[in-house]
């Protein structure tokens, strides 16, 4: 995440709370570090257990806090649009069961569930593909099977030609890169398509959005997506119909279910063991610019004749990608630099109307070894104020350093192997079968380090023919967007499970009591009760690497303190991230100075009523001020179907919602 370079940083003096809000063993819950006027927060009570420690922990600083005013309203950076919600429809709160694929009937307003309920729609977009694919299914429409929609041909004959384009560059994602008014056109194209084909109108169906996407896309890519999903007039209720699906993933979704359905073919002995026997698979998919590294634990979850679904894959640990056609664009520059000193790649354009560079990449992604012993790379004319025998028109690259190239940056995909495998040897688990998805005429490169690396820890058996999900397997297959595609379909389907694990560690600020090792500019005096609290303390309920299942579910009981009077009633619960393997204690190491280890990720604003102080404990404190203690319930709950941490706040017996939050993790 890159958020922390994007949050306005204050120092402490501006976001200082005078309302705390407490939370078990008379600690606190403080939603900011800083000073700000008659703004409130949650804190822990100290007649109520907690389910989680406090992590014992090193330094950490905030990655920009945000100021809010005395509403205690949030002002949102360009990046937290999508992250800093307040979700009230109806005064009635919607959740669903983790263990559980969502009824999609709660996704529909309350009017709307008996007559659309069973019309719904899924639409998949493969937006990693350097020619996005879009397709859709509706099976109460009459579409069961995978329908294409021609985006691009649509495009191109009602787009401007500077909207126009069907490659991204360099290879970068489009979830990540393209720009967001590109994306609202392509999907504006989907939505014309599907109008003109289906007979119901579009404001009538319930479409779920899966978009495919690498790995590392960053939440501010997620958020570019549902505002782009906006922006092309689809009708949605709520966000949790948008879901971004790692490429990996798709690829992994297939291929499993392609050797399930081989295997059941070929008709085991003991259809029972069988459909209780787990597989562990190692994954790699390579789109010719980035490797995706992932590995999952597969079981057969029923006893199939004809296997379309009916399996559950775990990630076995948290994934890795190694942008490989980065590091070869690098050591590429720096030859040239050598050879051709009078040449900027940045700035240079090719014969094809392209930079040197993205002729480069062209020549990289498609590229394997002896084909032919020397590459021409063409180059236009730089600049007219260039001296004639200073210019360069072409640039001639020896096939050995091309190979050079790939070989310098292949050492980083293996450190990364050897780090995964590594990380799946601690839960003691062996790798039955390494799968490798390559995009359509990609580089052999990756595959043939990738081989040469299993070979030699033993994990690929010297018999590559292998293709059963037996020790040693191995399968490589062509990572198509349509294969891409059908993973994201097949992953929607009821009898299909993917567990991720968390890539951060994801906390709230809880004003706890001050310990001696605490810093002592962090120290306040909490008026409830005279005890000595720390400001920054950050209680992480997320684990790095932990699994994303009910199992990850936390309950913590919690107080918050108001002053009578105070409009509104209202408080704020900060989130933070920290991708650290060991996360820190505190969100600062000095007073001013926020630490971009520790990110700020959303807000859950908490709004109390006139049944809340029924409940609420009154005093007046010693600097006379009357104050209200409110007794609350903090709920983290891990959606690995929607991919979503939803963070509600309820009071204490839960029949009350104050507030809630959907973040999206990575």
């Amino acid at each position: 995440m890159t958020m922390a370079d994007k949050q306005p940083k204050y120092s402490a003096s501006r976001h200082y709370r005078k309302h705390q809000t407490h939370i078990d063993g008379g600690e606190s819950s403080k939603a900011s570090t800083a000073r700000q006027p008659e703004a409130s927060l949650p804190r822990t009570s100290k007649y109520e257990k907690s389910k989680e420690k406090n992590p014992e922990g090193g330094k950490a600083r905030v990655g920009g806090d945000t100021f809010r005013n005395r509403g205690g309203q949030t002002i949102k950076s360009l990046d937290e649009g999508i992250r800093n919600m307040d979700i009230r429809e109806e005064g009635k709160w919607t959740e669903w069961s983790d263990c559980e694929k969502p009824d999609r009937s709660n996704l529909l307003g309350k009017g709307e569930k008996d007559a659309h309920s069973r019309h719904s729609m899924l639409l998949v977009v493969d937006l990693n593909s350097r020619s996005p694919v879009a397709a859709f299914t509706a099976h109460s429409l009459g579409y069961p099977k995978i329908a294409y929609i021609p985006a691009l041909e649509i495009m191109s004959k009602t787009t401007e030609k500077s909207l126009l384009r069907t490659e991204y560059d360099d290879g970068k994602p489009a979830a990540s890169d393209a720009d967001m008014n590109w994306t609202r056109k392509f999907l504006s194209c989907c939505r014309m398509y599907l109008q003109s084909t289906i007979s119901l109108p579009l404001e009538d169906i319930l479409i779920e959005f899966s978009f495919t996407a690498r790995s590392d896309a960053s939440d501010r890519s997620k958020a570019m997506l549902l505002e782009a999903v906006k922006a092309a007039n689809f009708k949605i209720r709520t966000e949790d119909v948008i879901q971004v699906i790692p490429s990996v993933e798709a690829v992994a979704i297939e291929t499993v279910r392609h050797l399930l359905m081989k295997r059941s073919e070929s008709g085991p002995s003991s259809p029972d063991s069988e459909s209780q026997k787990t597989y562990h698979i190692l994954v790699l998919h390579y789109d010719g610019d980035v490797v995706e590294i992932q590995s999952y634990s597969v079981s057969a979850v029923t006893a199939m004749k004809s296997v379309t679904s009916g399996f559950r894959m775990e990630e076995l640990t948290y994934g890795q990608i190694v942008d490989h056609g980065k590091l070869v664009n690098e050591h590429f520059t720096e030859w040239l630099k050598d050879h051709y000193p009078t040449v900027d790649p940045s700035t240079s354009k090719s014969s094809t109307g392209g930079g040197l560079m993205d002729e480069f990449a062209n020549l990289r992604r498609c590229h394997n070894p002896g084909q032919i012993e020397w590459h021409h790379l063409t180059i236009a004319k730089q600049t007219r104020k260039d001296k004639s025998e200073d210019q360069v028109s072409e640039v001639w690259l020896e096939d050995q350093h091309m190979s050079q190239f790939f070989d310098q940056a292949t050492e980083s995909l293996i450190q990364s192997l050897d780090d995964h495998q590594a990380r799946v040897n601690q839960v003691k688990k062996t790798f039955n079968e390494v799968i490798y998805g390559g995009a359509q005429g990609s580089s052999r490169y990756v595959e043939a380090a990738l081989k040469d690396w299993g070979i030699g820890t033993g994990i690929i058996n010297t018999n590559l023919q292998v293709f059963n999900m037996s020790p040693g397997g191995y399968t490589s297959v062509q990572a198509s967007p349509d294969m891409i595609i059908r993973g994201a379909v097949h992953g929607s389907y009821p009898g299909v499970e993917v567990v991720a694990r968390s890539r951060a560690h994801y906390g709230y600020i809880l004003a706890r009591r001050f310990r001696n090792e605490d810093p002592e500019w962090s120290r306040y005096e909490d008026p409830w009760d005279n005890t000595d609290r720390c400001s920054v303390n950050v209680s992480w309920h997320v684990r790095k690497n932990q699994l994303l299942d009910s199992h990850a579910n936390i309950t913590q009981d919690a107080s918050q303190v108001l002053s009578v009077g105070e409009a509104g009633l209202r408080s704020q619960l900060d989130l933070y991230r920290c991708e650290l393997d060991h996360p820190p204690r505190w969100t600062r190491t000095l007073q001013d100075t926020p630490d971009p280890n520790v990110t700020f990720v959303g807000t859950v604003n908490v709004e109390f009523t006139e049944a809340d102080l029924l409940d609420a404990q009154s005093r007046v404190c010693e600097d006379g001020i009357e104050r209200r203690l409110f007794q609350i319930r903090i709920k983290v709950l891990c959606g690995h179907y929607t991919r979503t941490l939803r963070v509600t706040v309820t009071s204490r017996d839960g029949s009350r919602h104050l507030g809630r939050a959907v973040l999206r993790y990575e």
